[in-house]
């Protein structure tokens, strides 16, 4: 931490010190100013502030041995001065953001892990179960961390060797480790040892692509969504059946699952109440099926709650599953087990992002989101409400050509810009949007701040 440098001045034959305080602009990332206690010689009120010039307040208290409202010589020169420097936090730099339940994360970028948001499980990874508005240091995870994925109540790290380890909640074995206690520091996902490529946190289980690419998933089992074939809760990784190769990527939800094959096809399984395995059934899938009509040029997908959404090599978004909230984007409320054309997309779609009960996506003319604004998370409104009956597709303006990364979570999204800042938008209730402290919506992004 860095020392304040000290100015002494002379007014005829009083002499005061005061401590200098600067910016978050001339601190370096792991830097804070904190309350400071200092001698000084001088004749200010008991109570004097004053404006750091990079922002904040200088606060001066001290004895007032006599009662007369003003420090003297005569007492300063034993009294024990208070003063307090503290510039308004600046924003965080990240290279990639993930968004969970009611917490979020994010990668550094000399390959540490921070994380901000509800922390009841440890989920945020900094040994403790007390959430945190601003970003914290998850412990042991400082360099070192190729890519992070924030679940409902628990989060996941692939290591640049290779290694998983996750954190928080474990009431299902979620975390990998063989056991079923929650951890508020990461361990080690176990019977990984040929190296994890990718990784995807649902809600109870967890899921991974092998750097031989093979689909690995763990904990929660209850609709099949490990899609080994049982309904048996696994506290270790187990091959998903008809996966062991060949496999790209994949994605985990609240009770199902998804992969993208190297091929580029499509294939889901687990809950399938609202139709979101995409087979055209309603049927519980406890090992993976073709999603009807995506047997190939699929180039990525993602999960939300109860629907599935993908990515066509012709750059167009079709999605399957739930639409009580629009999140389908066909225009309708009406469920659908398999895929339609997200409607009224003006250009290519680069990446898609599915929350609860809405979606957002990256196309080649900015950001969009449509479905459930429960959270604000389309801005403008006070009163939330579903949008997508209203307006159909909403551009959001802040999600033009400079965004990186977006992540929707489950009542909040954030994202990653150009120059690495991090914004994040939505319900803020546990502190998920890391402004510094929790609070209501926010129907405009904040920035995610240092603490």
């Amino acid at each position: 931490m860095r020392t304040p440098s000290k100015l002494t001045i002379r007014l005829g034959l009083l002499a005061f010190t005061q401590v200098a305080c600067g910016g978050a602009g001339d601190l370096s990332g792991e830097s804070r100013f904190e309350d400071r206690y200092e001698q000084v010689e001088r004749s200010y009120d008991v109570a004097r502030t004053e404006s750091c010039p990079g922002g904040g307040v200088l606060t001066y208290s001290g004895a007032d041995s006599n009662g007369d409202g003003i420090l003297s010589p005569g007492e300063s020169e034993s009294s024990l001065t208070r003063l307090k420097c503290a510039p308004a936090p600046g924003p965080i730099t990240l290279e990639v953001v993930t968004a969970g339940g009611r917490h979020s994360c994010g990668l550094t970028m000399s390959g540490g892990v921070k994380c901000w948001g509800d922390n009841r499980s440890g989920q945020l990874g900094d040994g403790t179960t007390i959430g945190s508005g601003a970003p914290v240091d998850v412990l042991g995870l400082n360099s070192g961390v190729a890519s992070i994925a924030a679940g409902d109540w628990h989060t996941c790290a692939i290591m640049e060797g290779g290694e998983a380890k996750c954190w928080g909640d474990n009431s299902y074995g979620q975390l990998g480790d063989g056991s079923l206690v929650d951890s508020s520091t990461p361990v080690d996902v176990l019977e990984l040892e040929m190296g994890v490529a990718s990784i995807s946190t649902g809600g109870a289980h967890t899921c991974a692509v092998t750097v031989e690419g093979a689909a690995a998933c763990w904990g929660d089992n209850t609709n099949g969504e490990l899609g080994d074939g049982s309904s048996m809760v696994q506290t270790r990784p187990v091959t998903v059946q008809g996966l062991n190769q060949d496999v790209s990527s994949i994605s985990a939800s609240l009770f199902h699952t998804c992969a993208v094959t190297s091929s580029g096809g499509a294939k889901c399984w687990g809950r399938n109440d609202r139709g979101e395995v995409g087979d055209g059934t309603t049927q519980k899938r406890r090992s993976p099926v073709d999603v009807m009509g995506l047997t190939s040029g699929v180039t990525s997908i993602s999960t939300g709650t109860d629907f599935t959404c993908a990515i066509t090599d012709a750059g167009s978004a079709r999605c399957w599953g739930d639409n009580t909230n629009g999140e389908l984007g066909d225009g309708t409320d009406l469920a659908h087990s398999t895929p339609v054309d997200v409607s009224m997309l003006r250009s290519r779609v680069t990446s898609i992002s599915c929350g609860s009960g809405y979606t957002c996506a990256m196309t080649a003319e900015g950001g969009v989101c449509w479905g459930n604004d429960r959270s604000d998370i389309f801005g403008e409104d006070e009163t939330p409400f579903d949008r997508f009956r209203e307006r159909g597709i909403v551009y959001m303006p802040w999600l033009d050509a400079s965004v990186r990364v977006i992540s929707t979570g489950k009542t909040h999204a954030c994202f990653v810009t150009e120059s690495f800042e991090v914004k994040c938008w939505g319900d803020n209730s546990s502190g998920g949007l890391g402004m510094g402290y929790a609070s209501g919506t926010q129907a405009l992004p904040v920035n995610v701040v240092t603490d």
